[in-house]
């Protein structure tokens, strides 16, 4: 099995599963000192590991022989830095998107709170994971 980077650079995964456990790891690194150069080079590397997540997670899904389209993975898209664009069309972060628990109930993101980086979409309802852009669920109670 393939994929290719976003320099088109061709990478063989032999198991998926242990790649996107890798790759989430990547995604969690952050620099302490958020220097302008460090914040633009933070979300190139960011924007490439996402791309990288998405594609063994679809690989693994094609290679698993689900074929409901439910079950099919769904992601979210970065217009520009911190400007997210839903699946359903929703596309302001600052009005748009809340912070919330994993089942996607709203949540502050205080210092020493349980919060994981999730979002809700206020739109449709998609929690979405801040680290890979991957929709985790849909909370229907919260529209």
């Amino acid at each position: 099995m393939k994929i290719k980077d976003l320099q088109g650079k061709v990478i063989e995964v032999t198991d998926p599963e242990q790649a996107i456990n890798i790759v989430r790891e990547f995604l969690r690194y952050r620099h302490e000192q958020r220097t302008e150069s460090l914040i633009r080079f933070e979300h190139q590397r960011t924007t490439y590991w996402r791309d990288v997540y998405r594609q063994l997670v679809m690989l693994q899904h094609s290679s698993s022989g689900t074929t409901t389209a439910q079950s099919v993975p769904e992601f979210i898209t970065e217009e520009n830095m911190d400007d997210w664009q839903c699946i359903c069309g929703n596309n302001t972060f600052r009005d748009g998107f809340e912070t919330c628990d994993p089942k996607g109930n709203i949540m502050e993101p205080l210092i020493g709170s349980i919060w994981e980086c999730h979002y809700l979409c206020a739109s449709c309802g998609r929690i979405i994971d801040q680290e890979t852009f991957q929709v985790i669920g849909i909370n229907t109670n919260s529209l």
